[in-house]
């Protein structure tokens, strides 16, 4: 069973979406004009459908999901503090981007990815000292 664009809209956003005047199945009206649609909307407005629609089943409106840029790099950490990108929130933790990166690619959680010491790899025939005694290894 196929729906209409505005009954598909209506449910995933909650708000209602007119016919135009010209009655035809699957259009929407968005921003004074009619479109076929999203994928149009899409084109037209120079935005990314597949945000378009993942924006939709999270409850944006239409107006909100279309004009909102995409930050494809913005991050946030534990604490909810806003990075532009993930090595400027690793500079402010004072730890390693690549290791970090890693780390949230094997399903680590953001706290134990910034906090937890990045070991150093020791090159071979070094010796690595103990914290507690000072002793060689």
């Amino acid at each position: 069973m196929r729906f209409k664009l505005e009954e598909w809209l209506e449910k995933h956003t909650g708000r209602e979406y007119p016919q135009n005047p010209f009655d035809k199945p699957n259009t929407i009206l968005f921003e004074g004009r009619y479109y076929t649609s999203l994928t149009e909307i899409a084109h037209v407005y120079h935005a990314d459908l597949y945000f378009i629609k993942a924006r939709l089943k999270q409850g944006w409106s239409l107006e909100k999901a279309v004009h909102t840029p995409i930050s494809r790099h913005a991050v946030t950490d534990h604490e909810g503090n806003k990075f532009e990108n993930l090595r400027q929130m690793c500079d402010f933790w004072h730890t390693d981007a690549a290791a970090v990166d890693k780390r949230l690619k094997h399903g680590w959680k953001m706290k134990q990815a910034l906090t937890i010491p990045v070991r150093k790899k020791k090159k071979r025939g070094e010796q690595t000292e103990t914290a507690e005694t000072g002793e060689k290894k």
